[in-house]
C-alpha cells in the first residue's frame, strides 16, 4: 500500500495542474490521514503542498497560512528538492499574501541557494522567485536570478519563458512582455497547466500601453465593462465515451505531453500523459478511506 499510497499523492500535483481542484480537495483529506497515521513524512508533505496551493490560489490565505509550518517542517525534514524547493515556493506567496515581504523574500534566497547545482527545479521556481521579488521592489534581484537559466524539459523551460515575460513587464518592456506572455500562454496551454495558463492570459497587456491603441490584444474582446481575456480552452469530451461527470474533460486530457527529460525529475509524475492519467485516477479510488 505505501508505493501505492505515495503514488497517489503525487498525483495529486497533476490533478492541481489540469485544474481539478475539487478532486486535490476531496482526495487530500484522506492520504493525509494516510500519511499522519502511518508517520509517512514524504506523503503527508506532498498532500500539504497541494492543499496549501489550492487554498492560496482560492483566496484562503489563512487557512494556507495554518499548514505552511508543518509543510515546511516536513520538507526540511525530508531534504527532497522535489518537495522541499515548491514548498518553500508556496511559502514565499503566502508570506507575500499576508504582507510579509522579508520572509517572503527571504524563502526565496533560500530557494536560490538549494538550487545553484539543481537547474531544472531552479527552472520551475523561477515563476514564483521573480514575482516575489518584483512585488518586493527587487527587480534587479528578479533579473539577475533569470540571467543566464537554461532548461531542457518542457515544464523548465515554460517557467523561463514565464518568468522573462514578467521581469520584462516590469522593466517597462511592455510590447515585448506582452508577446512573451502570449507564448507562455500558449505553451502552457498545450501543456496542460490551467493555473499558469491564466497567469500568463492575465499578464498580456489588453491594450498597448506604448502605443496608446485602443484595440485589445490577441484573443482579447472589447466589453462594455472594458477589455474581456480569452477563456480557458475546455473541450467537452474530445473522445468517445461518457463525460467527465464534473467538468467534462480538458482538451489537454487528449494531448501526450513532451517528456521530462530533466534528470532532476525524482521520478514524479508532472510528466503524466493520458493514458497514465486515466489509471492513476483508478488508483485514486484506492485511497484508505477513514471511517
Amino acid at each position: 500500500m505505501t508505493a501505492l499510497t505515495h503514488s497517489q499523492a503525487e498525483y495529486l500535483r497533476v490533478l492541481f495542474d489540469l485544474g481539478e481542484w475539487e478532486e486535490v480537495v476531496r482526495s487530500a483529506r484522506d492520504l493525509l490521514r494516510w500519511g499522519e497515521d502511518h508517520h509517512n513524512p514524504q506523503v503527508e508533505a506532498t498532500v500539504l503542498l497541494t492543499q496549501a496551493q489550492v487554498l492560496l490560489y482560492r483566496g484562503r490565505t489563512d487557512e494556507a497560512a495554518a499548514i505552511q509550518e508543518r509543510l515546511i517542517g516536513l520538507a526540511r525534514e525530508i531534504e527532497d528538492l522535489q518537495v522541499l524547493v515548491p514548498a518553500l515556493a508556496v511559502t514565499a506567496l503566502v508570506e507575500r499574501a499576508q504582507g510579509r515581504t522579508s520572509q517572503a523574500v527571504a524563502l526565496i534566497d533560500e530557494i536560490d541557494h538549494l538550487t545553484k547545482e539543481h537547474h531544472g527545479w531552479r527552472a520551475r521556481s523561477m515563476p514564483t522567485a521573480v514575482r516575489v521579488l518584483i512585488s518586493a521592489d527587487e527587480v534587479d534581484a528578479a533579473h539577475e536570478l533569470l540571467s543566464e537559466m537554461e532548461a531542457g524539459a518542457a515544464r523548465d523551460r515554460h517557467s523561463l519563458l514565464t518568468a522573462k515575460a514578467i521581469v520584462t513587464e516590469a522593466t517597462g518592456g511592455l510590447e515585448e512582455a506582452r508577446g512573451l506572455y502570449s507564448q507562455a500562454a500558449q505553451r502552457w496551454a498545450d501543456y496542460g497547466f490551467v493555473l499558469e495558463h491564466g497567469q500568463a492570459f492575465l499578464g498580456v497587456p489588453p491594450v498597448s500601453t506604448v502605443s496608446g491603441s485602443a484595440q485589445p490584444g490577441e484573443g482579447w474582446q472589447m466589453t462594455a465593462d472594458g477589455p474581456r481575456p480569452p477563456p480557458v480552452p475546455v473541450a467537452r469530451n474530445p473522445r468517445p465515451g461518457p463525460p467527465n461527470p464534473r467538468l467534462g474533460a480538458p482538451r489537454w486530457h487528449d494531448r501526450r505531453r513532451e517528456p521530462e527529460s530533466s534528470p532532476e525529475n525524482g521520478g514524479s509524475l508532472e510528466g503524466v500523459n493520458h493514458h497514465h492519467g486515466r489509471h492513476l485516477q483508478r488508483l485514486l479510488r484506492q485511497v484508505p478511506r477513514q471511517a
